[in-house]
């Protein structure tokens, strides 16, 4: 069961089934055009060495289908340690190439090894991609997009 729309349901075991991103160039997914070349944006992706549910080297194959710049970055754990990795934690370590090579096995060779959590490289590699801070608003909402009930609202109780 997986309480999805069955539409929904459906696209997403078609795009399973023809993997319509999986290669370089223009594809179609629910009849629009799509294509990863064409997301110029930076892309942080971040694989664990023992995730059993998206196995690194298959998620590696996502780095050629972007058209910005990609870091890749292995985590030493599985699916989700591999995120949930804070700072502090003495037995993590991670791995990253700024400038990931075209298959896994020369990414292993030439990736850099850290010790300690990716957090602090992600960090790091957010700053100046996210333009200046900026104050946080003292209130919910604007004169446009006013705030529609207060927190947390009433969907929480459905």
């Amino acid at each position: 069961c997986t309480n999805l729309p069955a539409r929904l349901h459906s696209h997403f075991l078609e795009m399973y089934i023809d993997n319509p991103l999986g290669t370089p160039g223009p594809s179609e997914i629910a009849g629009m055009p799509a294509d990863l070349g064409m997301f110029s944006a930076n892309v942080y992706l971040l694989g664990g060495t023992n995730d059993h549910i998206t196995p690194w080297k298959a998620m590696y194959r996502n780095v050629p289908l972007f058209g910005g710049e990609v870091t890749y970055v292995l985590s030493n754990s599985g699916h989700v340690q591999c995120m949930v990795n804070p700072p502090g934690n003495p037995k993590s370590s991670f791995m990253v190439h700024e400038s990931p090579p075209a298959t896994p096995a020369e990414y292993l060779e030439t990736a850099t090894q850290h010790s300690g959590s990716w957090w602090p490289h992600w960090v790091e590699w957010l700053g100046p991609r996210s333009g200046g801070q900026v104050k946080a608003p003292q209130k919910a909402g604007s004169e446009e997009f006013p705030p529609l009930e207060d927190a947390p609202g009433t969907y929480v109780y459905l």
